[in-house]
């Protein structure tokens, strides 16, 4: 369980079968079992497609020391895309930014 040893492969988890689109950030702060920070500093998150008043919060550190960022517009989770948290993918997006 993640709540318990912050084990990355949890979150991962938790993020590709639990957390979907248009949840809200309680809801899915309930799913992590942790409460996230709201990230004051996320215009370099942020892509062309977001809008200056979405809100990223920041779950974690995982017990490897990686947070995941996730984005929200009027309190519900936007551009969650489960699969980007499947183990072969995170690890080939490892690969690609290295």
């Amino acid at each position: 369980m993640y709540i318990e040893h912050h084990n990355r492969e949890d979150l991962h988890w938790l993020l590709q079968n639990c957390v979907t689109t248009g949840m809200g950030v309680h809801e899915v702060a309930g799913v992590i079992g942790e409460t996230p920070e709201l990230e004051p500093h996320s215009q370099w998150l942020k892509q062309a497609d977001f809008r200056v008043d979405d809100k990223v919060f920041k779950f974690g550190p995982d017990s490897q020391g990686q947070s995941v960022y996730l984005l929200f517009r009027e309190g519900r989770l936007i551009n969650h895309n489960p699969d980007e948290y499947r183990p072969d993918e995170f690890a080939a997006q490892l690969r690609r930014g290295s």
